[in-house]
């Protein structure tokens, strides 16, 4: 039964893609055609100005996201396998000095973390590590099925996203016959009262969705800009990077904001440890 499920998931995959990039284009592709393109007077020329319009507008968002976070990204990561040393030793500095503050604020004894006890971790790990054992396990057959099954899940995504897009610029472009056609489907099936309800709860459904998208929209960017602002005077390190996290995972209502503060604050924690907790806090007002 679940494989028959999974079967029809991935069946309709493409047209789910395909219709939620469609809505959420909607207010992109209803600008141009109503105020960008308006004096067309040809609606086929109008309809199709505005679709690609609309697409270069998706085309550019994504490329300026993928612009600004995956050079920060390996900029990050290059300069953390370069510093390691000095950031571990800076790391350790910070910490031993933060717990001396709170020892002297507290009355505690915390003991301070040596350098020689990171270091016999370290060694420890790497003794106890077996690296033969471990390349034979990653060369095993089970681990190579899954690498593939993995792999094979990810081309068929992007497969489906790429005939999502196609969908989409079909849903866009003929919007007002395929809701004629769904109107007079509902109408074969439904009576009156019934088609009435329907009608008032999509109508309910699309505003509610469609305003909480628009002020995510809205909110989010305002979000990543106040983020860049304000860590940017407090020194944080890859300021542009974390603000970008930041405002990307605020798209997801209630947990959006801590799933960008955690790989965030690891960023920091491995470069400016003493800044985490102002970090935190700025996130929290903001």
């Amino acid at each position: 039964m679940n494989n028959r499920y999974d079967l029809l998931f991935r069946i309709l995959r493409p047209v789910v893609i395909g219709a939620v990039i469609a809505y959420l284009s909607n207010p992109i592709f209803r600008m141009f055609e109503g105020l960008a393109f308006s004096r067309v007077r040809s609606f086929s020329v109008r309809r199709t100005l505005s679709l690609i319009g609309t697409y270069i507008v998706l085309a550019l968002i994504f490329a300026i996201l993928l612009m600004l976070i995956i050079p920060q990204l390996l900029t990050s990561v290059l300069d953390f396998l370069e510093n390691y040393e000095t950031l571990l030793t800076t790391a350790l500095d910070n910490v031993n000095g933060l717990l001396d503050q709170l020892n002297t604020s507290f009355g505690t004894q915390i003991p301070p973390v040596k350098p020689e006890t990171l270091q016999q971790g370290l060694d420890w790990i790497v003794e106890n590590v077996n690296v033969d054992e471990l390349i034979d396990r990653l060369l095993s057959g089970n681990t190579i099925l899954i690498l593939f099954e993995y792999l094979g899940d990810t081309f068929f995504i992007l497969t489906d996203i790429i005939f999502g897009l196609f969908i989409s610029i079909y849903l866009l472009s003929g919007k007002e016959r395929i809701y004629a056609q769904i109107m007079r489907m509902r109408k074969a099936l439904f009576n009156n009262r019934i088609n009435e309800r329907i009608t008032r709860i999509c109508t309910i459904a699309d505003q509610s969705f469609g305003g909480f998208l628009r002020g995510k929209l809205l909110d989010s960017p305002i979000v990543g800009i106040l983020t860049y602002i304000v860590i940017s005077i407090m020194g944080v390190p890859y300021p542009l990077l974390i603000s970008v996290i930041i405002g990307i995972t605020d798209i997801v209502p209630v947990v959006g904001p801590f799933i960008g503060v955690i790989p965030s604050a690891i960023i920091i924690l491995l470069t400016d440890p003493i800044k985490v907790i102002p970090f935190l806090l700025c996130i929290l007002i903001v």
